[in-house]
């Protein structure tokens, strides 16, 4: 018999849709998963997740959501993927992400400090960048924070008409971030024009993170934008290109000159990314020029949208609420009298109980993280009351859920700055309250992104006098997961000055 093209073809066709067959069967009835609940589809393919994430609605990023409602058909643990188990209960939370080396972040096809794949490789990097995250370290930078959070309130009082305070949020976290890591700004607040393009590039990278971490080809372009020709890294939108032009005319060569040994502080304090390149300790994969590549566009980009968000959401609340707003004002008065014109010292405004409670209340209710977050133990079984699941096997969890967990706090989705104000009752709360994660893997980053909410909150508040201009829940409150949280409406909290105080 003679074997023809459409003959080979029918046969690869063949056997393919048996071996897609057998695996269904066994991932249906032989997986060590088998026994779990959920829907069939999650047990036999990803692509029911991936279709929430990345197709349905008019985003997609609605897998989490989804979870959600299957937890509330099938009950606080399901099976999601063929591989992975999902637990809602926020009473085993602190079992999964907790100090425990052999509980590892699953793999991922994104390579950077919140992505390394085996807590060996990320103790070593989190041990050489941890010392420049410390307390005193932050405060070290406390003088490049405020003078960034200076030029922030003196755009913001000679802008005319309607202002973005969430652009404006965004502009300086990433200015305060590029220039504690590379030494050198970005001057975006100088031609805002061209920074609210290079704002939404990096927004729309956020979009794309579920794509780069399910498909490796996806990965692989992304992580080679630079050297795609300038119509495919335009396609589909104007955000690729400048996204390249971010990384091309601004961050690579401040990358360059700091893996040269060039980049300088002018007021002589240590530039991270250079100190992190001499660390002796590190192999000399962890300092290629990929790998640091990698962990400088996720701490900027991450740096940047979480806490432009969270002080997006503090304005927003307080701005609604007269009363509160006129207290959290006095509260900062004591501390910053009328006639001084720095911003008071962080260790300072962290003393200020209602200002803490409304930052502590507006992490919370921007999450900080949005996506489920993955752990598997290779070496041991890990049991979730009466279920075993088997070492390699993936579990995960949403601190979305355990932030707006009603049985934790009432009315979750209540702005309530004095559930933090109740002395012993708070104190239980404490226990709950992981917008920055917990344990090994934790935002590296959580002391910096305090000190800029404290200085940023208390600055803004005490130079201007401000209304919401046509802002609403839906432009604030979390809906999407793009890895961090996006809401309904992307038109940001916007307001109208009623009057400014010199900075």
């Amino acid at each position: 018999m003679e074997w023809s093209l459409s003959h080979v073809i029918l046969l690869l066709f063949s056997l393919s849709l048996a071996y897609l067959l057998a695996e269904a069967i066994y991932n249906l009835f032989f997986h060590p998963l088998a026994s779990f609940p959920g829907p069939k589809i999650t047990a036999v393919t990803k692509l029911y997740g991936m279709y929430f994430d990345m197709v349905q609605g008019d985003h997609g990023d609605r897998w989490s959501r989804r979870i959600y409602e299957l937890h509330e058909q099938y009950g606080p643990i399901i099976r999601i993927e063929p591989n992975e188990v999902h637990i809602l209960d926020s009473s085993f939370y602190h079992n999964l992400y907790n100090f425990d080396p052999d509980l590892e972040k699953k793999d991922s096809h994104v390579a950077n400090l919140q992505h390394t794949p085996t807590t060996a490789a990320h103790r070593r990097r989190r041990k050489a960048f941890d010392p420049y995250f410390s307390r005193s370290s932050i405060q070290k930078i406390e003088p490049l924070i405020k003078s960034t959070i200076d030029k922030l309130t003196t755009q913001i009082s000679h802008s005319k008409g309607v202002v973005d305070l969430s652009f404006w949020f965004r502009c300086m976290t990433f200015e305060i971030i590029c220039d504690f890591m590379l030494s050198q700004p970005y001057n975006l607040m100088d031609e805002p024009d061209k920074s609210s393009k290079m704002v939404k590039a990096i927004v729309q990278v956020f979009k794309v993170l579920k794509p780069i971490q399910q498909i490796p080809v996806v990965s692989y372009i992304m992580n080679n934008l630079e050297h795609l020709p300038k119509w495919m890294q335009k396609a589909p939108s104007d955000e690729g290109l400048m996204y390249v032009k971010v990384w091309e005319e601004g961050l690579k060569p401040r990358l360059k000159k700091v893996r040269e040994g060039k980049a300088e502080a002018e007021d002589g304090r240590v530039i991270l990314m250079q100190e992190y390149l001499k660390n002796e300790t590190l192999p000399e994969e962890e300092k290629s020029y990929d790998s640091v590549k990698q962990s400088v566009l996720m701490m900027v980009g991450a740096g940047m949208e979480t806490t432009g968000y969270a002080l997006g959401m503090a304005n927003y609340q307080l701005l609604q609420r007269s009363d509160l707003l006129k207290q959290v004002k006095e509260e900062i008065a004591t501390v910053w009298p009328s006639n001084q014109e720095e911003i008071p010292s962080w260790s300072t405004l962290e003393r200020l109980p209602l200002l803490t409670a409304i930052l502590k209340e507006s992490t919370r209710l921007s999450l900080g993280v949005a996506a489920r977050l993955i752990r598997v133990n290779r070496k041991r079984a890990v049991q979730y009351k009466d279920w075993v699941i088997p070492p390699g096997y993936h579990i995960s969890m949403n601190q979305a859920f355990v932030l707006y967990d009603p049985d934790i706090f009432i009315e979750p989705n209540k702005f309530a700055p004095e559930r933090w104000l109740q002395g012993e009752k708070s104190k239980e709360l404490e226990k709950w309250y992981v917008p920055f994660s917990r344990g090994n893997r934790n935002c590296i980053g959580e002391r910096l992104a305090w000190a800029e909410m404290y200085l940023t909150l208390a600055a803004v508040l005490h130079r201007f006098d401000m209304e919401l201009y046509e802002t609403e829940d839906i432009d604030v409150y979390p809906v999407y997961d793009h890895f961090v949280p996006f809401p309904e409406r992307e038109n940001g909290v916007r307001v109208t000055i009623k009057s400014t105080r010199d900075a």
